[in-house]
């Protein structure tokens, strides 16, 4: 008996053209991949051409700027003019913001910029600014230091000192930072900061004209010294380093506090004050000790 042949595939037109729908989908995706690359240069090219002028200074705005800025005018729209100048007003153009963010921090007054970005209104710059905390007394004018005893830039005349507003940092012995940023080398400016923040929130801080470092005793120690208008208080030893060899500060600021009471100035009316003893010591502009024991004299204040 015959075998009976198998009927021929029928041609079923509903599945060749889904095969021709899917053929037709691949074909524009692969027309759009090849063609997208081109098209965004071109795109790019297009809004770079039409946004090539420089970006105006006055479009950049610091967030959260600190409060001393105010005491140098001019100074915050200079730093609008650094970020500014590498910046172009294309949209796309990232890399020039990487550029202002690094001029920004070559001008040694930014610790970190967080981030630069373009907004709608112009740009936003995201920064911690460093907070000049005191001037140096320098062989080449004053300069300015932080919190952190990192020099700061510029070079001033005495004659800025009131409008700056800052504590006198007098007689440090070591040679100035080569850049701006870097921190003063040796001991004398932290522990001139160090003395300035203990004494910053006592009712006499005004009659301290500087904090002068230029002293050391026969081991090499910092002997600290505040100089007022007319006189001087021996301090001695910086915070902190004073125990065995001497009263501790918070002794020192109750003497000075009780000088200040009864006197009326922390220097005893143009007189030399030693905090830096057993007790505080009274001396007139000779050094030659007034009284009749320097205990007395301290007995006679409280």
């Amino acid at each position: 008996m015959a075998t009976p042949k198998p009927d021929k595939a029928k041609w079923d037109p509903q599945r060749t053209l889904l095969g021709l729908k899917y053929l037709g989908i691949g074909t524009a995706l692969l027309t759009v991949i090849i063609g997208w690359r081109p098209a965004q240069q071109s795109l790019a090219s297009y809004v770079s051409s039409r946004h090539r002028q420089p970006l105006p200074a006055d479009t950049v705005r610091f967030v959260n700027t600190p409060a001393w800025l105010e005491t140098f005018p001019g100074f915050a729209s200079r730093l609008q003019q650094v970020v500014a100048a590498p910046l172009t007003m294309d949209p796309l153009d990232g890399q020039s913001l990487a550029l202002a963010s690094t001029a920004l921090k070559k001008t040694g007054w930014i610790a970190e910029v967080s981030r630069i970005q373009r907004t709608a209104s112009g740009i936003e710059v995201h920064a911690t600014f460093r907070t000049p905390a005191a001037v140096v007394e320098h062989k080449q004018g004053y300069v300015l230091v932080d919190v952190n005893g990192l020099l700061l830039p510029g070079v001033y005349r005495a004659a800025h000192l009131p409008q700056l507003g800052l504590p006198l940092i007098t007689g440090v012995n070591d040679r100035k930072p080569a850049q701006s940023g870097q921190p003063w080398p040796g001991t004398d400016i932290p522990a001139a900061l160090t003395l300035i923040e203990t004494l910053a929130d006592q009712p006499y801080r005004g009659q301290i004209q500087a904090i002068d470092v230029s002293s050391r005793d026969n081991r090499g120690r910092l002997r600290m010294a505040l100089v007022t208008t007319n006189g001087l208080v021996r301090w001695g030893l910086p915070p902190g380093q004073e125990h065995p060899v001497e009263p501790i500060a918070a002794q020192k600021k109750k003497w000075l506090q009780d000088v200040y009471n009864q006197r009326g100035s922390i220097d005893a009316g143009g007189r030399v004050v030693d905090v830096s003893g057993p007790a505080v010591y009274i001396h007139d502009s000779l050094g030659l000790a007034t009284g009749p024991t320097p205990q007395q004299a301290y007995t006679a204040l409280r």
